[in-house]
């Protein structure tokens, strides 16, 4: 467990800066709030942005009240719960987990309301009494919300999730997040070996009513950096995996170590994928000023293979992992062609 746990002086390091940064940011929004909200919605209405900037502003005042709501709470509960006062881990857990599903319901609902998004899901399955490796497609910061709006939420699924470090800044999700066995990956890190460690380190103990999702693709889709992939392919020579991944315009091809050392350590989970169009809107701040994201169609897609028919070969597992996400890329052309 020691593998995704900074040493103590530099988590609270950066919580120094973190948590009061973000009791400040509550702190101005709320007093600024009922002068910048007319000013917003003047401004919408002589855009005809469909008052994108003041759903932003709403919704920013929102992720920082649950912010702040959320860390009080995390205080709270290491109070009268934590490890200090009581043995009872189990029971610490899962007042923890009660709060981050709060506060990710919170959140993600109140996004889908303020937003007007509409939501269509196919394929998905109650997952609470099976584990699961969940892979996701990743485009925006935004999307990280669905698998907690529509897994962890509704049917208690507990996922352990691999992501990226920089969400460390999140006091919510530094606080909490490192109460779970979570990995925040560090990229670039050169410590390869350690870092696909840890990966499998989260498939210990992994029983019904949990899981662990990851992003294969690694980092946020856009056509730049599918490009910079491409050109890196063809200059190592792969001809195979270049092909394969030129193949699939609308994902970037799959880091195959870290899904591999997942799938390699599975201990009898099934694999979950999950392909999701409609967040696209929200990859740079000028598509959400212009009011792209407002009454966007979000539409998700599930599909299941059993922990029986999954390749055990490291080959064979390999060609798989890129056969499904081949898929994934098929059900985002077929959307596409359908619009």
């Amino acid at each position: 467990m020691g593998l995704w746990r900074d040493p103590w002086r530099r988590m609270w390091a950066r919580r120094a800066v973190t948590i009061p940064l973000y009791f400040a940011a509550f702190a101005l929004f709320l007093a600024l709030f009922p002068v910048l909200a007319p000013l917003a919605a003047i401004t919408d209405l002589v855009r005809r942005s469909r008052f994108a900037l003041l759903r932003m502003l709403v919704f920013l005042l929102l992720y920082f009240s649950f912010e702040v709501f959320g860390i009080l709470a995390s205080l709270f509960l290491w109070l009268v719960g934590g490890p200090w006062v009581s043995s009872d881990t189990e029971r610490y857990l899962r007042w923890n987990f009660k709060l981050q599903c709060l506060w990710a319901h919170a959140l993600a609902g109140g996004a889908f309301r303020i937003f007007s998004l509409r939501l269509d899901v196919e394929g998905l399955e109650d997952y609470s009494d099976r584990s699961i490796l969940l892979f996701t497609r990743h485009v925006s910061t935004a999307d990280t919300v669905l698998p907690a709006l529509l897994i962890t939420v509704p049917q208690g699924v507990m996922l352990r999730y691999v992501i990226k470090r920089e969400l460390l800044a999140d006091p919510c999700l530094d606080i909490v997040g490192n109460r779970f066995p979570n990995y925040f990956i560090r990229r670039g890190s050169g410590q390869t070996d350690k870092e696909l460690a840890a990966i499998k380190l989260l498939t210990e103990d992994l029983r019904p009513g949990h899981g662990v999702l990851m992003y294969p693709e690694g980092t946020r889709y856009t056509k730049k950096k599918r490009e910079r992939i491409l050109q890196r392919l063809e200059e190592a020579g792969d001809k195979e995996a270049l092909d394969r991944a030129r193949a699939m315009p609308l994902v970037l091809p799959p880091r195959l170590p870290g899904s591999l050392a997942l799938l390699e350590a599975n201990p009898g989970a099934d694999a979950v994928f999950c392909i999701h169009t409609g967040f696209e809107s929200t990859m740079s701040m000028a598509q959400l000023w212009r009011g792209d994201l407002v009454k966007t169609w979000v539409r998700v897609k599930f599909w299941r293979v059993p922990f029986d028919d999954i390749p055990k070969d490291r080959d064979a597992l390999s060609t798989w992992m890129w056969d499904q996400w081949a898929e994934a890329n098929a059900c985002l052309q077929a959307w596409r062609d359908s619009e």
